[in-house]
Parts: structure tokens; sequence; C-alpha cells
């Protein structure tokens, strides 16, 4: 039994009003106390409940990889094996998926960004990986049981690691709403501008392990 982790629904509902793109980088004043609501109300339970339970919210990591100041992004192709038939054969801006009972200890959703990173995706290279907002959508059956944790990788080297479940490739930036994308991918593409600000609240260096 895969068990993963969230929130009840009611612990953040102050925070999640609407459908979109929460909040964008630490000056944003909601951002350190979604953050601290998450935190404090984590709990796991067995994923084939909650993904029809839209009382309880899952958080999943969702990683955006860029290069060139921007410019481009990583798009991949979720393939027909992908666990989540929802989302199969749609294109995807973000890398990513379940915060785990694995990753408890400290800061369980960077601990499960990266480990989400390192499954679906081999990257060199990388300078550092920022947490940079939160994504809600209200409006689908895939959104109502999922939060996403914006995180943002700049590399010049990324390759596919899961090729049995998806592929991948370099996209211009200005090229990306061509695609038949998910629903998290279309909100986000319209924040180009602040993933490429340096005003964010959790820096991880990926070479050396720390913290900043």
């Amino acid at each position: 039994m895969e068990n993963i982790l969230y929130v009840e629904r009611k612990d953040i509902e102050d925070f999640i009003c609407s459908d979109d793109i929460l909040f964008i980088g630490k000056d944003h004043a909601e951002f350190p106390p979604m953050v601290e609501s998450i935190m404090n109300n984590i709990q796991v339970g067995p994923r084939s409940e909650l993904e029809s339970d839209p009382s309880k919210k899952q958080i999943i990591p969702y990683i955006v990889i860029t290069k060139n100041l921007c410019k481009q992004v990583f798009m991949t192709r979720r393939l027909s094996s992908q666990t989540e038939k929802r989302l199969r054969g749609s294109y995807s801006l973000g890398v990513g998926g379940h915060a785990e009972e694995v990753d408890m200890g400290g800061d369980f959703i960077f601990n499960a960004a990266i480990r989400e990173l390192n499954e679906e995706v081999c990257v060199e290279n990388v300078e550092h990986m920022k947490r940079v907002g939160f994504i809600n959508n209200d409006t689908d059956s895939v959104g109502k049981v999922h939060l996403g944790v914006i995180y943002h990788i700049s590399c010049e080297d990324v390759s596919v690691r899961e090729k049995d479940k998806m592929s991948g490739g370099w996209v211009k930036w200005v090229d990306v709403s061509r695609f038949n994308m998910e629903v998290w991918s279309k909100m986000i593409a319209g924040i180009q501008a602040q993933l490429s600000s340096d005003s964010f609240p959790h820096v991880y260096n990926p070479i050396n392990g720390e913290c900043y």
C-alpha cells in the first residue's frame, strides 16, 4: 500500500480560495503561513483512498526546469504507462509527484521534491533549487485532491530517467502554449518572469546538499 502525505482541506482553506497560482516568492505575505500550516498539519494516508476525497489535499512537489535565463523550459509528455490515468498523453512544464511517508523528517516537502526530481530525470550542472510558490485548481477531478508546491531549478543538461513513463525535451518558453498541457502547466506558463527572480525563501544546492 502506498502511503502519501496530505493535509485536511479545512486546515488550509483560508489560503486556497481561488483556482490559481497562489503565492509566488517570499514577499507575498501569505507564503510563510501557508508553509507553516502544511508543516503543522501534515498527515499520512493510503493513496488509494485519498484520490477520491476532495476534503483532503495531497501534497505534490512540482519542479520547473529551465535554462538560458528561463527562455527555455524542459517539457515532458506523460505516456500511457503513467500511474495517474487522468493525465496520460498531456504535456507538462513540471516534474514531480506525491510526497510520501518516506519523506517525513525536517522539510518533508523539500525532501519529496529532491526524491521525485532524481527519480524522474537526470540533471547536471544545477545551481540550486528554489521553492517559489503554490498552485491550486479545484475545477477538475485531479486538482480537487492535490495541492502543488512549485520549485524551480536552472540547469544546462537534463534527460528523462523514467523513459517508460514519459518523454521530454527543451522548448522555448514562448512556444509552450502550442502544446496540449495539463491544467497546472497552463497556469504556470504565465510566471516566467517570477521564476527568473532571486527573491525566494528556500534555496537548496544539490551539489553540496546545503539549504539556505
